[in-house]
């Protein structure tokens, strides 16, 4: 494809990686512009807890698994159209959802373990406010101003739901695709306080059962209820990682780490050698519709994710891997990543948001190609990775920062 065909058909991804790759080239060429930028694009992390740069950067490649999968499906929607290749790791990757709830699993357990009073609470909550809800009320804002939706924001009652996250409690329309799994994580944010106070000093014992229920019964059930075993898997990575700091040796953590990597790599791929022994045992009770599971449900799966957020966090090897600057950057900017990827996605197709969180092809469009392998990895992505950064600097790292000035009040 020539250069003029690609601003033809891609306008605004191409323009939005012309300045993402001229930034670049002028950041490396100025080094204190450098050493400055690199010290703003630094996550921030609230003041009560010890910073996991490797859960980071977990969350940084998960982000950009959902992007490489979408900016290849949604182009299948559109009518008439040949979709080009893709690998089997990026088609699995509607199953990197599991990683981001097993990583607040993770993370938001153990920040409520610090929590012992009403005004710990009060702060817990504040700090998911400022942390979820001042992006995702700016990504309701343009979905208004930019009109990337199919109609049914005319009605007052379905834009006030969008500001109120209502879907969280069951509303049935929303229209940002991505931000699906957000509303399952902020009913875990709300119910997280309860089971903290419940389970105590039972938590492995009470987490175990609470993942191995979920897994038993989630299969068919909607995909928001299928997240809630990586919730357990996270609590359950936790509470182990905090036993096994000081007493697991470097190489047990590197094999805990590789362990994960092989199970992900066989859930991925479909070589799931347990989750084929065990499934035939749970259809007569538990499946009774058993078919096809995406990745995300295998067993390999699931002990992909709990190991590699134990392994990844104990091995100072790995640890010391992912506080290299590129993991770093893309840890800091992985949820305006998952906010803002749609919007770039759907800037070039033909193609709008829809009621239900999905996209649908534009009526009577002409015929656009979809974009080539090459396209995607250096034109969108790009792009989307480029907007990610200016919209952390710029809408979530002052609020992140004003965690900081909250908790010290």
């Amino acid at each position: 494809m020539h250069l003029h065909s690609l601003f033809n058909l891609f306008p605004i991804s191409s323009s939005i990686a012309v300045a993402a790759y001229l930034s670049l080239a002028v950041v490396l060429l100025v080094p204190r512009l450098r050493n400055r930028l690199g010290q703003m694009l630094a996550p921030v992390s609230p003041s009560n807890q010890v910073h996991l740069f490797s859960l980071d950067a977990l969350r940084g490649l998960a982000a950009l698994w959902v992007v490489s999968y979408h900016s290849w499906q949604w182009w299948t929607f559109i009518p008439n159209q040949k979709p080009t290749s893709i690998s089997p790791v990026e088609l699995a990757g509607e199953d990197a959802v599991a990683v981001f709830v097993g990583l607040s699993g993770f993370l938001i357990f153990r920040a409520l373990q610090s929590v012992n009073s009403l005004d710990g609470l009060r702060r817990y909550f504040q700090n998911r406010f400022l942390r979820i809800y001042p992006l995702y009320a700016i990504s309701v804002i343009a979905l208004v101003v930019f009109r990337q939706y199919s109609g049914v924001l005319t009605k007052g009652q379905h834009l006030i739901a969008e500001f109120f996250m209502v879907r969280s409690i069951g509303y049935p329309v929303f229209l940002n695709p991505p931000s699906w799994s957000l509303y399952v994580e902020v009913l875990f944010y709300l119910v997280a306080p309860c089971f903290v106070l419940m389970v105590q000093r039972r938590v492995i014992l009470v987490a175990g059962i609470m993942t191995l229920v979920f897994f038993l019964i989630d299969n068919n059930s909607p995909r928001e209820f299928a997240l809630f075993k990586f919730f357990g898997i996270g609590i359950l990575a936790s509470e182990v990682q905090r036993r096994l700091t000081g007493r697991c040796p470097e190489w047990g953590a590197v094999l805990i780490f590789l362990f994960g990597s092989m199970f992900f790599w066989l859930a991925v791929t479909c070589e799931c050698p347990l989750d084929r022994l065990v499934r035939p045992f749970m259809v007569p009770w538990f499946c009774p519709q058993q078919g096809l599971l995406n990745s995300g449900d295998t067993i390999e799966f699931c002990l992909a994710v709990g190991f590699l957020l134990v392994g990844s966090t104990l091995s100072r090897t790995v640890t010391t891997f992912f506080k290299l600057a590129p993991w770093r950057i893309l840890g800091a900017i992985s949820y305006s990543i998952y906010i803002w990827h749609s919007f770039v996605i759907i800037s070039d197709a033909p193609l709008l948001f829809r009621y239900l969180g999905g996209v649908v092809p534009i009526p009577n469009s002409p015929p656009h190609p979809s974009p080539d392998e090459w396209i995607r990895w250096f034109v969108i992505i790009p792009a989307i990775l480029f907007l990610s950064t200016l919209s952390f600097l710029l809408v979530e790292r002052p609020f992140l920062q004003m965690r900081r000035r909250v908790a010290t009040v």
